[in-house]
């Protein structure tokens, strides 16, 4: 049967690769999901030297894992779901009144101000409902907390191997996945998972393939480890175990044989196995009464050490129940080229985790930051944005192809044809022109006339002064404008007394406010020197007088 490759249809690209940092090791998943189902189709892990595991050498030696990792499985993609060790993150599982979505974040930040070890305002912390308890109005709540600073540096060393981490979640939202991509998990089932790893152990309750319940447990492969690293008595010698010495015991040997309860390794473990199975019980009990829920039927074992020889049936006969180990491969979950070749069935206990993140599709917990989800949501539009860029650019382009061929064929065909149209009408045309030159020279004599007009004087105004001032035995004869704002007045005097009438006449004159200064004056023929003389001579004589205008 054909599988369509249905990551294609990612909006980002290809699916997320599945990362989980555990404290012993590193393990990443890639699955592919088609028609068919989700398969795996290339893993990777590496162990981290137990001289590095509580060193800060670790992070770089992560950086370095991660390249090679990445080189050496071939993963298509550089995004990636990751978790953290279980010693940095902080799980508690609370039962709280039910209530509306705000009220729940203050109740639950209230809660972790109690429950975590360090400041709850320099950490992240999320949290998710798994749903309604047995007791009334009671729903279960799964929290998750981490220090910023803890994150930050794992966050450091995945990005500076090129990576981008798009989630950020935890050991049991990631099981959740793997049980409910299995189809193991029937509706009426309550199944146990117990995560056995090196630097915690979690254990949690689903109920038809969906988490109900999580909380961590004491026991972990670092205090099996650390119990065993010290001298121990080896055919009558003295001998002292190295941690890798001690990871070799416990791959290889069956150090929980109930036929051999006297052996110094069995000892000195199962006080340890003895509290993992005394808090495995307690989680359950703990979980049968708050969901008010039957007994487990099943129990799966999944982390590093589950592999632990006899783990499985001391667990089973402890717990009283069928226990299993959850693999992330089954029901033909991977290729066979990989499991064949590369070991994936044998390491799988170990990359149930990983496979979980890469298959995670609900709504999970996340502790990423509030920065590293705004650069994600950036990411995600991306394609879009990147999308519509073309698309517009594309139909800028068609419009612009679409304009510019109509403008060729109107240069082309319609203005050749519009000449024609328009021959006729030319001489009309010229006509006009003509009619608007001689329009607009008629506009510009008129308004030089307003302006002249303006600068004339109001000669009704002056010939109505002169009427006032001119004396009786005076006759004006003309009167002319002679210069700009001067004018010249000619006429008879009758007077026997010329010289007096005429200076009468020029005081009057000076007088007006229509006129300004005399500026020349003369009479014919002249005044005589002793004007006595001619009195009653009473001879006219003619005058012109020159005076400036003032309106």
């Amino acid at each position: 049967m054909i599988g369509l490759d249905l990551s294609v249809f990612s909006t980002s690209g290809r699916a997320p690769v599945g990362l989980d940092i555990g404290g012993a090791s590193v393990q990443a998943v890639a699955i592919r999901r088609t028609l068919n189902g989700a398969r795996v189709i290339s893993f990777a892990q590496r162990v981290i030297p137990p001289e590095l595991r509580e060193s800060d050498d670790g992070l770089a030696f992560l950086k370095e894992s991660l390249d090679s990792m990445w080189t050496e499985a071939g993963f298509e993609s550089s995004r990636v779901v990751c978790s953290l060790p279980k010693s940095l993150v902080k799980l508690n599982f609370l039962t709280l009144p039910g209530m509306s979505a705000r009220d729940l974040r203050g109740a639950v930040e209230m809660e972790l101000r109690k429950m975590v070890p360090f400041d709850l305002e320099a950490s992240v912390y999320d949290y998710i409902v798994v749903g309604p308890t047995g007791h009334d109005g009671k729903i279960g709540v799964l929290t998750a907390a981490v220090s910023r600073e803890d994150l930050a540096g794992i966050v450091d060393a995945v990005e500076e191997a090129g990576l981008q981490i798009v989630g950020m979640s935890v050991s049991p939202c990631a099981l959740e996945s793997i049980v409910s991509a299995s189809g193991s998990c029937p509706a009426d089932q309550t199944v146990g998972v117990i995560d056995l790893g090196y630097s915690g152990t979690t254990v949690s309750v689903l109920k038809g393939g969906k988490l109900q319940f999580a909380r961590d447990v004491g026991a972990s492969g670092k205090e099996i480890i650390k119990a065993l690293s010290r001298k121990i008595v080896v055919q009558d010698e003295a001998v002292e175990l190295g941690p890798q010495d001690v990871e070799g015991i416990l791959r290889n040997r069956n150090v929980l044989n109930p036929r051999n309860p006297s052996s110094q390794v069995s000892a000195t473990v199962r006080p340890i196995m003895e509290k993992l199975v005394s808090q495995t019980k307690r989680s359950f009990v703990y979980y049968r009464q708050v969901f008010k829920d039957a007994a487990i039927d099943r129990v799966a074992l999944t982390g590093g050490l589950s592999k632990l020889q006899g783990l499985k049936d001391h667990l089973a006969k402890e717990l009283g129940m069928e226990v299993e180990l959850l693999r992330p491969v089954g029901r033909a979950s991977s290729d066979s080229a990989v499991v064949a070749n590369r070991g994936l069935e044998s390491a799988s206990p170990d990359m149930a985790a990983a496979a979980g993140m890469a298959l995670s599709t609900a709504k999970k917990i996340d502790l990423l930051t509030g920065e590293l989800r705004g650069r994600n949501v950036i990411e995600r539009v991306r394609p879009y944005f990147n999308l519509a860029a073309v698309g517009s650019f594309c139909v800028f382009l068609l419009l612009s192809s679409a304009i510019f061929f109509r403008i060729r064929n109107y240069e082309r065909r319609d203005i050749p044809a519009l000449r024609k149209h328009a021959e006729p009408l030319q001489p009309i045309l010229e006509r006009l022109e003509e009619y608007r030159k001689l329009r607009d020279e008629t506009a510009s004599r008129h308004e030089g006339l307003l302006a002249l007009e303006e600068r004339l004087p109001s000669w009704e105004g002056i010939l109505r002064e002169l009427s006032h001032v001119v004396p009786s035995d005076v006759v004006l004869t003309r009167v002319a404008p002679v210069k700009a704002a001067r004018i010249s007045m000619e006429g008879m005097v009758y007077s026997e007394r010329r010289n007096k009438t005429l200076s009468e006449f020029m005081a009057l004159i000076r007088k007006s406010p229509f006129f300004g200064e005399v500026l020349t004056w003369e009479v014919n023929p002249p005044l005589a020197a002793d004007e006595g003389a001619a009195e009653g001579a009473s001879v006219p004589a003619s005058f012109r007088i020159e005076c400036t205008l003032l309106y």
